[in-house]
């Protein structure tokens, strides 16, 4: 309600996955608008939220074992009339507007894939990339079953496979129109784009759904970078074209479909329908030359390969300083949150988690010194407690004082952003994790009245 007030074209609000996870949806509008709203949608969020004594959580990965949070850009373009250029129509194997447009996208993804992976880099969103809620790190396009037969077809100068159907179609099986058994309910139709929930950069209809986007992002930034890799990838097709009709005024139906059949063999590695998530697509990924960029610090340098600056600053996106600026500060944005979680990991294991510990211990001890005095058999459960739980106590203790050591290590290399954040990546993290580790086998095991914070557990049941 707030937001409609903003004049802010929400839609829908249902729930996702997480407990007290919801997804909000707009109205589709042009790239700098809708960007204003999304953030000014992030900010009503916060406020609302505070007024009702509640919190919106942006980070993209909160909880381990839940589903994090993205957001799903859906990108488009139109002409000046209004006229979607990636609207299939029923029959898109001539429709060369539109086939010419599609290999453009595809041509910027193969060309930029490793930039679209910097774009939606950051030290949260890599908790959240590639796992089972959220797209892998390898930049590849879905395009749907129909449309692969396509460009499949128009690439083997072969008949298509029976597509020129509508865009929706009943479900059918056994060759029959599913029967619901229900007499006042229509056939079940189904969406023939239905989406790859494993792809980061899906066809979905009329549109491309780019889903890797993080939760606390502004999505100007990917959304620069996609619009700039396809203006530069419809200039190559377009030069193509050029040369392909010589000195025709008009390139014919032969010409478009000569370039888009040499876009469609170019681009064939960027495609893939299969499991993202399979370890499989990984080593076939290597073999199609993909980059597999793990961790930010690797993708912020992709800003300086000069297949993608140059292209920025051909198009005047961004001058060469202006990206060496980003690089940096990027790297530098990046240290600085791993050192802040880092530093505030250790406060709280230091300050409360292992003090809960060692009162827990010594009222272990207590009993089982008590209980000694009556009988030595009694204080048997007490002793076996307090033995599971010292190995775990100490085991904490080391990993604190790796943490000490990596946040004292790291502060050597200040002055130098690239490797500040590399070793954040590097030695910080693997530091953060461990604590973690020792952390979560101490909440078990020490007594809900001792334990100073919610339990994860707690916080996780639903």
């Amino acid at each position: 309600l707030e937001l409609f007030r903003l004049g802010v074209p929400v839609k829908t609000r249902h729930n996702e996955v997480a407990p007290q996870q919801f997804e909000l949806a707009p109205i589709f509008e042009e790239a700098s608008l809708a960007v204003d709203h999304n953030l000014l949608t992030m900010d009503v969020l916060s406020k609302v939220a505070h007024k009702n004594k509640l919190k919106v959580l942006y980070h993209e990965k909160p909880f381990k074992g839940v589903n994090g949070s993205g957001k799903h850009c859906n990108w488009s373009m139109s002409t000046d009339r209004g006229e979607n250029l990636l609207d299939p129509t029923v029959k898109p194997e001539t429709n060369y507007r539109f086939l010419l447009v599609l290999v453009s996208v595809l041509h910027a993804v193969q060309q930029h894939g490793g930039l679209l992976r910097t774009s939606i880099a950051s030290s949260s969103n890599e908790h959240r990339l590639g796992a089972c809620e959220a797209p892998p790190m390898i930049v590849s396009v879905f395009l749907g079953e129909h449309l692969t037969e396509v460009l499949n077809s128009i690439e083997e100068s072969r008949p298509i496979k029976n597509f020129s159907v509508p865009e929706i179609q009943s479900i059918k099986l056994g060759g029959t129109v599913l029967d619901v058994k229900v007499a006042s309910l229509p056939n079940i139709s189904r969406d023939l784009t239905d989406r790859n929930r494993t792809s980061p950069f899906a066809f979905t209809g009329n549109k491309f759904e780019f889903r890797a986007v993080g939760s606390k992002q502004s999505p100007a930034f990917p959304v620069t970078i996609l619009n700039a890799a396809v203006a530069s990838a419809m200039a190559d097709v377009t030069a193509s074209l050029r040369e392909q009709m010589g000195s025709k005024p008009y390139p014919t139906d032969a010409d478009k479909v000569a370039v888009i059949k040499k876009y469609i063999a170019s681009t064939k590695s960027v495609r893939f329908e299969g499991d993202g998530y399979s370890e499989a697509w990984i080593q076939e990924a290597e073999k199609r030359g993909l980059p597999n960029i793990k961790t930010s610090p690797e993708a912020f340098e992709q800003l300086l390969n000069p297949v993608h600056s140059d292209m920025l600053t051909k198009l005047g996106i961004f001058t060469a300083s202006e990206l060496q600026s980003r690089h940096l500060i990027l790297q530098e944005r990046y240290s600085k949150d791993i050192l802040v979680e880092a530093n505030t990991l250790r406060t709280l294991l230091a300050s409360q988690i292992l003090p809960a510990a060692f009162e827990y211990r010594g009222s272990l001890a207590q009993s089982v010194s008590l209980l000694k005095g009556i009988d030595a058999e009694q204080a048997t459960p007490e002793l076996e407690a307090l033995q599971a739980l010292t190995p775990v106590v100490k085991e904490l203790q080391v990993a604190i004082a790796d943490l000490d050591k990596a946040i004292e290590e790291i502060h050597h290399l200040s002055d130098d952003p690239v490797q500040e954040a590399k070793f954040a990546c590097s030695h910080v993290l693997p530091a953060l994790n461990g604590a973690r580790v020792a952390a979560d086998k101490l909440e078990i095991l020490t007594a809900d009245k001792y334990y100073p914070v919610p339990k994860y557990s707690e916080l996780l049941w639903f």
